[in-house]
């Protein structure tokens, strides 16, 4: 037998263990049709399960940030802002730089940030209110007086190679400077009620404020660079067929079979999951890093949510960010859940959770 195979088979040995294992601790109802419920598992591992029927009248699946795509915040005050009773945090992002999320952000049923082309594997609540994990792609076009130009990002931390992106009211205050760092070359545009109204080779120190920012590097450069003041341009961003969304690294489980990637250790996680007709979803943390709690890897996280019931499952942000926040029935406000490798809630841009909305 060689290595790779004892490895494999080891892996699943251990998720076995981890599914069949019993949870210590009953599921507390948060809300009508939302439970949370902490497992601690041979390992040892805790993991902490929101688990809601998306078919519940009132409860509303919703996407959290600070208020703006680059800033970054707690959870809990992510949470606070949006009314949110339950919630876990979500995409990997820019840390250091811009600090917008590397993917795809969907609220209201309209696209917030995202990319044509990477980081496209998305959990996905419809207006129907069912979910799925899907591949969700931001489709985009700037419209200048020579014609269409394709936009492959929205309000992302870097603009594609060769393309152009577009920066709204809804990027916030970090330097758009940094979106094209190491550019060859370089075009930015600024537009204001549709006309532009400055432009220049370099969006050092920029930011959107009330405008629209179009930035294009090499080839979108050049497709940029004949603008001039006075020039109309337009942005069509057309709705996705979704109403809340965000995006993580892995699919784990697609239509009922584990893909996860092997050969990862044992983490802090975060997970979203979804049953196969999409009505039931699970918001799912895991401990690591610690004495009391190790982690999980892909495969084993992946066999705990099949455990549950989970056909789709994505990976969000793990290690560090990984932070579960609730309010508990009586409690005043919402509180953290499991217990962060860091030892306090790290800043991240998004999150995903839910509320409770009139009936």
């Amino acid at each position: 037998m060689g290595t790779t195979t004892r490895a494999t088979m080891a892996a699943v040995l251990f998720t076995a263990v981890l599914v069949t294992a019993p949870a210590h601790a009953a599921a507390v109802a948060l809300a009508d049709g939302l439970t949370l419920t902490e497992h601690r598992l041979d390992g040892p591992v805790v993991v902490s399960v929101i688990t809601a029927d998306l078919a519940t009248p009132g409860l509303e699946t919703v996407y959290l940030n600070p208020g703006t795509v680059s800033a970054t915040a707690p959870l809990s005050e992510q949470a606070r802002l949006a009314g949110a009773v339950a919630a876990v945090n979500g995409d990997f992002f820019d840390l250091g730089h811009t600090d917008a999320p590397h993917g795809i952000g969907v609220t209201g049923g309209g696209f917030l940030h995202g990319r044509a082309k990477g980081w496209n594997d998305t959990a996905v609540v419809g207006a129907d209110r069912r979910g799925r994990v899907e591949t969700l792609r931001m489709s985009a076009t700037a419209t200048l007086p020579t014609g269409p130009v394709q936009v492959g990002n929205l309000n992302s931390g870097n603009v594609a190679d060769g393309g152009v992106g577009a920066y709204t009211p809804a990027w916030g205050e970090a330097d758009l400077g940094e979106t094209v760092k190491g550019a060859d070359e370089v075009s930015a545009v600024r537009v204001g009620a549709g006309l532009v109204t400055e432009t220049a080779d370099t969006p050092d120190g920029w930011r959107p404020g009330t405008d629209t920012v179009l930035i294009g590097r090499e080839a979108g450069a050049v497709a940029l660079a004949g603008l001039k003041v006075g020039d109309p341009v337009t942005l069509d961003v057309p709705a996705p067929d979704a109403y809340t969304a965000i995006s993580g690294n892995e699919v784990l489980r697609r239509d009922g079979e584990t893909v996860a990637p092997d050969g990862y250790s044992p983490n802090p996680r975060t997970a979203v999951g979804f049953s196969a007709d999409g009505s039931r979803m699970w918001l799912v943390t895991v401990d690591g890093r610690s004495d009391d709690s190790v982690g999980m890897t892909y495969v084993e996280l992946a066999g705990f949510l099949a455990g549950l019931g989970a056909a789709d499952v994505l990976s969000l942000d793990g290690g560090g960010s990984s932070t579960m926040v609730a309010r508990l029935p009586g409690a005043d406000g919402l509180s953290v859940r499991n217990h962060p490798s860091m030892g306090y809630e790290r800043d991240v841009p998004n999150g995903i959770g839910f509320r409770i909305t009139d009936i």
